[in-house]
């Protein structure tokens, strides 16, 4: 349950709204249903994967508040690169889903972290090691969104949640959550 009431403010039983609820009137509705490719300029991830790009990427969702964890979906895309492509066609086999989500209209990816900056590096310039094995094979190109939470148990239950209701809001978008 979050509290969704002014700072100060004694909460109430009005002011606890049970986190699917929120994370389904807040969260799924603020999500782009635009592709990447589709947008009329390029996102920040297609041009250079820095630790200033990423600050800049992550800068307004700051703004929405800061607490000990948050949920992240990145919209992802194909590696182009020869050798992230025959590795793709390999993994298939091991991993089934990455044929699937290379079918999809566009593969995205929810996580969980305490460190949002850290992890979004990881994603971009560690694949393979501490990145997901999903992002490995499909790079983050932008952030769709972060949600933040007082404690990380909830932001993992909002994880899950976040993932479900987003495969049904677009069906045909590959959702991963590890």
């Amino acid at each position: 349950m979050n509290y969704n009431g002014s700072p100060g403010e004694v909460p109430t039983t009005s002011h606890i709204i049970p986190i699917g609820q929120q994370i389904s009137q807040d969260v799924i509705p603020s999500i782009d249903h635009r592709c990447w490719n589709a947008l009329p300029c390029l996102p920040p991830f297609a041009k250079d994967r820095g630790r200033t790009t990423i600050r800049n990427a992550c800068r307004s969702f700051f703004n929405k508040g800061w607490d000990r964890a948050c949920v992240y979906v990145l919209e992802c895309r194909r590696n182009t690169h020869p050798a992230s492509t025959a590795a793709e066609y390999q993994i298939d086999k091991i991993l089934p889903w990455a044929s699937e989500a290379s079918r999809s209209r566009r593969p995205l990816y929810v996580g969980y972290t305490v460190d949002l900056l850290k992890r979004i590096d990881e994603h971009l310039n560690s694949p393979g090691a501490a990145g997901a094995r999903f992002t490995t094979i499909f790079p983050p190109i932008r952030i769709l969104d972060v949600s933040w939470y007082s404690h990380p148990p909830q932001a993992r239950k909002a994880e899950r949640i976040t993932a479900q209701l987003l495969r049904e809001r677009f069906p045909r978008d590959y959702v991963y959550q590890r």
